[in-house]
């Protein structure tokens, strides 16, 4: 998806479009045709505004060298450290340069805003101002509430491998997953949501627990501060594995396509962008045998299916000996591998009913217990995507209802959903993730989905 709402033909400059070559319509050929030309696409629209932190660093914390009384209720000062930048206020929205020092007994009731309650409201809320603080403080003797600016001290976060030793469940390989929702996204947010429970739950059924550090970020914590701040410090090891799968919109800027295997690929976000390098750039920083970043996230720009289902789910008993499909995929493997659900210049499709189309298909590739290969699981998993886009695409053309025009034009242009394979550089291991012994039951949990028509 990207939040650009522009027609795709109008993004693009005059005189200039895709070179494209005939490729046979084998499955394999979706995932290997490298060859493709797409560095011709000028989409002047579809520019990132990237954020600017290069590994190893993962971002800046914000202090203001100061003591809280520990005594009082609220944030209520006790003491100034001799640096502290508050002995330096400036009074806000002054007709007049007003100056001030923090004191003892004055009490900070909001940053930027943002009402402080405690010692860690006023951490977070530092740490979301991007060193731009506004203090609304109670001042003492008076109690005289006024905003105060003030530049808070800045500290450089980096990846420090050397630190604290993470000391694993299990002799066997660890697999550090980071599933990112864009949750609270107006068009997206529900499908999003639904596809990372179902990513989630199918984790923590086919991977051993022993084995599965699963990382969660949705609804605020889905920002490119706190993505790369969680993949820099991905405690692994040589002998682990690193699994990245994104759901929410996304896009690509030509500027960003030098020494990129992604041309440019980027996760769309309100205010800063995220670039699918610097992703790249943090998971090779961090020791692991395999790394796998997917991304469920158009190439161009976004669209939310239009069609309304009711949603019902089926449960079969697994009885397993050995490693599952899925263990074998992202413990049993090593190397990376680059994967986006749509081509370039396509777009990913989401129900906020049954989540995105191609995440659908990655649940139910990924709970086939003898796709233990990836070679196999990406030639199905593009087939399967594919092959659902196409009849949902006819169903809708057929039957449009009240689905907008221009939704209508992107589907009858758009006539397959091609994944993008950007890196493979993938080889099998040769002894098993897990106990080749080891006997289970796994109750498999999978959605199933019913049209509701549009005139019920």
């Amino acid at each position: 998806m990207s939040r650009n709402g522009h027609d795709v033909k109008n993004r693009c400059h005059a005189g200039e479009k895709m070179e494209s070559k005939n490729f046979p319509i084998g499955l394999l050929q979706v995932f290997t045709f490298m060859e493709f030309v797409c560095a011709a696409i000028l989409c002047s629209a579809q520019q990132a505004n990237p954020l600017r932190v290069i590994p190893p660093v993962i971002g800046y914390e914000y202090i203001l060298d100061i003591r809280l009384n520990k005594t009082k209720v609220g944030v209520v000062v006790d003491s100034l450290l001799p640096a502290s930048p508050t002995k330096h206020l400036q009074l806000a929205n002054a007709a007049f340069p007003t100056k001030r020092s923090l004191r003892a007994g004055d009490q900070i009731t909001h940053v930027n805003g943002r009402v402080v309650k405690s010692g860690e409201d006023l951490r977070d809320s530092l740490n979301a101002s991007d060193g731009h603080v506004q203090l609304t403080i109670i001042e003492s003797g008076t109690m005289q509430t006024r905003n105060w600016n003030v530049t808070p001290v800045a500290i450089t976060v980096s990846a420090n491998r050397n630190g604290e030793v993470f000391k694993p469940k299990s002799t066997k390989p660890i697999l550090f997953a980071v599933l990112i929702a864009d949750t609270q996204d107006a068009t997206i947010g529900n499908g999003a949501r639904i596809s990372m429970q179902h990513i989630s739950d199918q984790l923590n059924t086919l991977i051993k627990k022993d084995q599965l550090e699963l990382t969660i970020l949705k609804d605020d914590d889905c920002n490119p501060q706190k993505i790369i701040r969680t993949l820099g410090v991905i405690p692994s090891t040589e002998a682990d594995s690193i699994f990245v799968y994104y759901l929410g919109h996304g896009a690509f800027d030509p500027r960003y396509a030098h020494n990129d295997p992604s041309r440019g690929n980027y996760l769309d976000f309100k205010k800063k962008d995220l670039l699918r390098q610097t992703i790249w750039n943090y998971l090779n920083a961090a020791p692991a045998k395999l790394r796998v970043v997917v991304t469920d996230a158009c190439n161009v720009e976004g669209e939310a299916d239009p069609s309304k289902y009711s949603l019902g789910y089926r449960t079969k008993m697994l009885s397993i000996i050995g490693p599952t499909g899925l263990e074998w995929l992202l413990l049993g493997h090593r190397g990376q591998l680059d994967l986006s659900a749509a081509d370039v210049e396509q777009f990913a499709w989401y129900s906020n009913q049954r989540g995105g189309f191609f995440s659908n298909q990655w649940v139910k590739t990924a709970s086939d217990l003898s796709l233990n290969n990836w070679g196999p699981f990406l030639t199905k998993l593009s087939t399967e995507s594919n092959n659902y886009y196409v009849v949902e695409r006819a169903r809708i053309l057929a039957n449009p209802g009240n689905v907008p025009l221009a939704t209508l034009n992107r589907l009858r242009e758009q006539t397959s959903l091609k994944s993008r394979l950007f890196q493979n550089q993938i080889t099998r291991d040769q002894t098993p993730p897990v106990d080749p012994q080891l006997k289970r039951n796994i109750a498999d949990v999978y959605p199933t989905a019913a049209l509701i028509h549009e005139n019920q």
